[in-house]
């Protein structure tokens, strides 16, 4: 008998705007990119309105929200979780210019956290997942194909309209800009209470 033990799970499904909400949200980050400051604790150059503006009480997005937290309350049914209700924390945008990245990080203090693409394009910097297990393995298996059992980062290309949802704990980055364009992005946490 084999036994799937301690599965990391992330959740990658379409969560379509008009094209019309699109591009209200592409103005509303650049106009933020524009006025906001650009500090930030991150090494890279990636800004973020995320101590700046409080997205989550802005009309604008309001629906948005509304159908993110579905899309949530449906990977929450994967570890068992049916009741609660879900809190978003905290929401922010996201733009990395040609160059920027993002180094590894987690988002202490959540249940879970996600990612909604508003623009992208080629080469603009896939999400990558790093496994608990990367830290700690000393003594790697000659392993000849890479596949689900043992990865221990996993690559997921952002497409535009795409809602990724993962654990909080789970350590990830997004790689270096290499496109012409910016790539804009909504991060959000959210907590579960009972």
């Amino acid at each position: 008998m084999l036994h799937y033990l301690f599965p990391t799970l992330v959740y990658n499904e379409p969560v379509p705007r008009s094209e019309t909400v699109r591009q209200q949200f592409i103005d509303k980050a650049m106009g933020l990119y524009k006025t906001l400051p650009k500090s930030s604790t991150w090494r890279c150059e990636t800004f973020t309105t995320m101590e700046h503006y409080d997205m989550i009480n802005d009309p604008m997005f309001a629906e948005f929200f509304v159908d993110v937290k579905k899309h949530v309350r449906l990977f929450l049914k994967e570890y068992n979780v049916t009741k609660g209700e879900i809190n978003i924390t905290d929401s922010w945008f996201n733009v990395s210019q040609p160059g920027d990245y993002q180094e590894y990080h987690n988002h202490p203090n959540n249940h879970l956290s996600a990612v909604y693409y508003v623009k992208t394009s080629d080469d603009c910097g896939n999400l990558v997942v790093r496994s608990f297990e990367a830290d700690t393995d000393m003594f790697l298996l000659p392993i000849e194909t890479e596949n689900y059992n043992t990865f221990k980062t996993f690559s997921l290309r952002p497409i535009e309209g795409h809602l990724v949802i993962f654990r909080s704990n789970l350590k990830h980055m997004v790689e270096k800009n290499i496109s012409n364009d910016a790539r804009i992005s909504i991060a959000m946490n959210f907590i579960i209470k009972e």
